[in-house]
């Protein structure tokens, strides 16, 4: 299981604004966490590993579906001939799933078929540009994704892989509903968000938070912080 910290005040204010307001504490989460997680042993990819990928076999293609509140959620994916097993990648926040395609060639390289999806509000999904009302949306997205996945690659064990924003909603659904997940992976989960930031600037977002929820604020994320290629 891949598991590094993330810099807390790498992240933009507006994540202690809506976005991080869980269902669960980032306490009760490392909890939960450490049991889940016993055993596992850890395993590091380098950027030599995810290049020089074979692609011939596989079945690689793109689609839509629309979520219970009416938005559309594009997922691509990238098959091959008698899987090991299934792959579910979960992006970040303020990136897309198109950004793991040289990690999809890799899972596939080692037997595995692979699937991702742009979670709403960022690459090709519909709405509101990195905003939720409740993080709770994320998880349900989720939870339909992997029934569709399920539905298409049906008696295959299937693993999560999910990166920072994206591992604290695939944690928050594996502790809600582990049921159909073979195994999780989750890579600088983002579960320490302002806890570098000074008091004035979390209390600030808290008030914003509640009366301008879909304020925007400039993001600090650089992408090359995300991705050297």
């Amino acid at each position: 299981c891949l598991i590094r910290s993330q810099k807390a005040n790498s992240y933009p204010l507006s994540l202690s604004l809506t976005k991080l307001r869980f269902a669960l504490s980032a306490a009760a989460i490392n909890r939960r966490l450490k049991s889940l997680l016993r055993g596992y042993r850890k395993t590091y990819l380098t950027i030599e590993q995810l290049s020089d990928v074979k692609t011939e076999t596989m079945d690689s293609s793109e689609d839509t579906i629309q979520n219970p509140g009416g938005l559309t959620l594009y997922y691509q994916w990238q098959r091959i001939p008698e899987p090991r097993g299934v792959i579910l990648i979960v992006h970040g926040i303020c990136e897309h799933i198109s950004r793991y395609r040289k990690l999809e060639n890799w899972f596939c390289e080692q037997g595995f078929t692979s699937y991702g999806f742009d979670q709403r509000g960022h690459g090709r999904s519909t709405g509101r540009r990195t905003h939720v009302a409740d993080f709770s949306d994320y998880v349900s997205d989720l939870r339909l994704i992997t029934g569709l996945v399920q539905e298409r690659e049906p008696g295959l064990p299937l693993f999560l892989y999910a990166h920072s924003m994206g591992a604290v909603v695939a944690l928050l659904g594996v502790l809600r509903d582990p049921t159909g997940y073979k195994g999780l992976i989750v890579a600088s989960p983002a579960m320490a968000i302002g806890s570098t930031f000074p008091s004035w600037m979390v209390k600030t977002g808290d008030v914003l938070a509640k009366f301008l929820p879909t304020l925007r604020v400039p993001s600090l994320i650089k992408s090359v912080d995300l991705s050297r290629d």
